[in-house]
C-alpha cells in the first residue's frame, strides 16, 4: 500500500516535486490532463464539505494554455481556477522559468486542495516515470 505525502506549504510541493526526479519534459497532455483530474477531484471534495462555503464554488477552468517544449514536454503551462468571485486564478504554473506557482493568490486554508492535489499527482507521474504504473 502506498501512501501520498501531502505537502503542507507551497515550498514543500515545489520540494517534492523537484526531489521526485520530475521535470518540465515529463509533463505531456496526459500529466496536465491528470494533474486537472485531480484538481477537479480535490474540489469537488470541497464542494461536499459544508464547512468550506468559499472552497464550495471553485471549479477548474478545463482549457490548459501551454507552451510546447523543445524536445519532449512543456515549456510552461497553466492551470486555472474559477469560482463565483473571480473568473481565472492561478491553480497550478508551470512557469517558463521553471518555478511552479501553486495558488499564489490563496490562504493557507484556501490552498490546501491544490497542495493534496499536486501531491497525489507527484506521486503518480513518478510511478509512471518509473514504469510502475
Amino acid at each position: 500500500m502506498s501512501v501520498t505525502l501531502i505537502p503542507g506549504t507551497r515550498d514543500e510541493a515545489r520540494g517534492l516535486f523537484a526531489d521526485s526526479g520530475l521535470t518540465y519534459a515529463d509533463l505531456d497532455e496526459a500529466a496536465l490532463d491528470a494533474l486537472l483530474a485531480f484538481l477537479d477531484i480535490e474540489l469537488a471534495r470541497c464542494r461536499l464539505d459544508p464547512n468550506t462555503p468559499y472552497k464550495r464554488s471553485m471549479r477548474m477552468c478545463h482549457k490548459i494554455p501551454r507552451t510546447r517544449g523543445a524536445g519532449a514536454g512543456i515549456a510552461d503551462a497553466f492551470l486555472r481556477v474559477k469560482c463565483a468571485n473571480f473568473e481565472q486564478r492561478e491553480a497550478i504554473s508551470f512557469n517558463g522559468d521553471g518555478f511552479i506557482g501553486i495558488a499564489g493568490w490563496a490562504d493557507s486554508k484556501n490552498v490546501r486542495p491544490f497542495l493534496v492535489a499536486f501531491g497525489c499527482w507527484v506521486e503518480r507521474l513518478s510511478k509512471r516515470k518509473e514504469g510502475m504504473a
